[in-house]
């Protein structure tokens, strides 16, 4: 046990010193981390840390050309807690529910991983097909801006689909089978399209932030893996 906790701590640390997350989403993200290796042990982790790492790795490729693109981060890429409860805080509220009752921790495992598989869904699909979309559309009806909310690209919902596998495929040698692996991949790609609705109707609108939207969104993927889960 003792080296999980030293490898939360020490993703604690360098996510913060190598300017991947603030203070402050350093010490969420390690909360999260310690939630999530008490309900679900080393699965918990990889799920995280796979998010984690395609996720920046993402949001850094050719960071120079995005600061020319509409929907460049003011940020740079660097998060604080309001990212990291966004992205996991559902994730983490699973992990809570699974320590309390034990029996439940499977489900809430897949669920788990369903709204990380969201969250890197749409990290890619927005990060990368920011930068290699072609032809954008607006989910909404018509022509699309790039950056703007509730746009897609081929290539976008290409690399959505990707992140949502990558996720989904992380937990397979803990589940085991491949049918996790397809759950888990199809909740996390319909989340994305979930957050890119959210965007266009409510975030548009200044209805909820981005944060929440991410939450919502992260939800939806979660309480899809569920239900294929279950039925």
């Amino acid at each position: 046990m003792w080296t999980a906790y030293l490898f939360i701590a020490i993703f604690g640390v360098s996510s913060y010193l190598l300017k991947k997350l603030t203070l402050s989403g350093s010490i969420a993200g390690s909360i999260l981390a310690g939630l999530l290796y008490h309900a679900f042990s080393w699965a918990g982790l990889i799920i995280l840390i796979t998010f984690f790492v395609f996720a920046n790795l993402a949001t850094r490729w050719k960071r120079n050309t995005k600061r020319r693109l509409p929907g460049a981060e003011m940020e740079e890429g660097i998060r604080s807690w309001p990212n990291v409860l966004g992205n996991g805080g559902i994730a983490g509220i699973l992990a809570i529910v699974a320590a309390l009752w034990p029996q439940y921790r499977d489900l809430c495992m897949v669920m788990a991983a369903s709204a990380f598989a969201t969250a890197c869904s749409d990290t890619l699909s927005s990060e990368l097909g920011n930068i290699y979309g072609k032809r954008f559309i607006y989910v909404l009806g018509g022509k699309g801006i790039r950056g703007n909310n509730g746009v897609i690209s081929p290539e976008g919902t290409a690399f959505g689909f990707l992140g949502a596998l990558l996720v989904a495929i992380s937990i397979y040698p803990f589940m085991n089978t491949l049918q996790t692996v397809v759950i888990i991949t199809i909740a996390g790609f319909a989340g994305n399209l979930t957050d890119t609705f959210l965007g266009a109707i409510l975030e548009n609108k200044g209805i909820i932030n981005n944060h929440q939207v991410n939450a919502l969104a992260t939800a939806s993927g979660a309480i899809l893996g569920a239900l294929l889960h279950i039925f």
